[in-house]
């Protein structure tokens, strides 16, 4: 049985529970909040989820769990067969979890109003007494990371220009296609679609992705493949 040791709000532990629920592949769980990095540093050392464990073995990092995954478990292939397809989903996936994970801190965290309703989510499985200190600590550990990343020191006009940009490039992608870079679903779609979705959580970056009827679309077509 695989363990996949999380955080339940984290992008990226969701596009791997994804990607198990899409091959139909049975894990259990194993909850941390934010608040327990000391725990998580005895499984990874750089101190950061997702970890899946399997029997002795232990993967850590996103990109390489995924790959972990697919070379256990082949049926329903998430990586195209041409060279040129599967380099795509490589690139996209990093954009992805570089630059689109950026934007939804900032919707989510670093806008005021926003990140009251996104701690309750990320902090659910820290103990109630010591949200108080933790959420202040987040919201300005994620402005500081912002901050000298470079996301931080835009608008949120900017960043919702950028976002725009960036929804036109997928809705180009996707107009005569129904993913992003195969006849199938990808590690591509799995990638944009876990960060897309937290942005969409959010007042300033849904008015942007709803302007697109195709990337919506998209969005439910990838949430019913693999959410159900």
């Amino acid at each position: 049985m695989m363990h996949l040791h999380q955080m339940e709000d984290s992008p990226f532990c969701e596009k791997i529970r994804l990607l198990l629920q899409y091959k139909q592949i049975p894990y259990e769980l194993v909850e941390y909040g934010a608040s327990a990095i000391t725990k998580i540093r005895k499984l990874n050392p750089a101190g950061k989820v997702p970890v899946l464990v399997q029997d002795q073995q232990v993967v850590a990092d996103s990109s390489n769990i995924c790959r972990f995954i697919e070379e256990q478990f082949p049926e329903k292939s998430v990586f195209p067969d041409s060279a040129d397809a599967s380099a795509l989903v490589h690139v996209l996936e990093d954009w992805a979890d570089e630059s689109l994970y950026f934007m939804e801190m900032y919707f989510r965290f670093a806008i005021k109003d926003n990140s009251r309703k996104m701690l309750p989510l990320l902090l659910a499985h820290d103990p109630g007494w010591l949200h108080w200190l933790i959420g202040p600590l987040v919201v300005m550990g994620v402005k500081g990371i912002l901050s000298r990343q470079g996301t931080g020191r835009k608008t949120t006009e900017q960043l919702q220009k950028d976002l725009r940009s960036h929804v036109c490039s997928l809705e180009s992608m996707l107009r005569s296609q129904s993913f992003l870079v195969a006849d199938h679903l990808t590690m591509a779609d799995l990638s944009v679609y876990v960060q897309l979705k937290r942005i969409n959580q959010t007042p300033e970056g849904s008015a942007v992705i709803s302007e697109s009827l195709i990337v919506v679309n998209w969005l439910k077509r990838t949430q019913e493949l693999t959410e159900s």
